[in-house]
């Protein structure tokens, strides 16, 4: 917010419209850094949100936490504020966490689905039915031996 410069964090498909770009480009200039991005939790998991620098301030209400400074504040608001700031960045540790446990999980069910697999391979097969035996003992050839 100095020398006049505001802006706001919005997610990607409110700032495409904003701008009048696809998400897609959004997305590309991200990637090249032309754009600040970050991933914030919302109610169906993490979505990202780029920084949108306009002329204009923003109403306080939409200020985010982290440009607004302790000392502009009463105490028990500047409590609240360093609160919020460590459980959001608890927050976010805990969520990087699941994200890594998820992968994990899935790697180990990967290689219980491999070893079941082989355990399936390994497995002896039953062992043949034993042959039916000729009550008599005798060359084939013989049989008409007795005729």
């Amino acid at each position: 917010m100095e020398n006049g410069i505001y802006g706001e964090w919005l997610p990607l498909t409110e700032a495409s419209a904003r701008l009048g770009i696809t998400l897609d480009t959004i997305r590309k200039k991200v990637q090249k850094g032309d754009f600040q991005a970050r991933k914030t939790p919302s109610q169906k998991g993490l979505r990202w949100e780029v920084y949108l620098v306009s002329d204009q301030p923003q109403d306080q209400s939409s200020i985010p936490l982290e440009e607004v400074e302790p000392s502009q504040a009463t105490s028990e608001t500047s409590q609240l504020i360093l609160l919020l700031r460590d459980l959001t960045d608890r927050l976010d540790r805990v969520s990087n966490e699941k994200v890594q446990l998820a992968g994990q999980v899935g790697f180990l069910q990967a290689q219980l689905q491999q070893a079941q697999a082989e355990i399936l391979l390994l497995k002896s097969p039953p062992p043949p039915a034993p042959e039916p035996q000729d009550e008599k003992n005798y060359p084939w050839w013989l049989f008409w031996k007795y005729f």
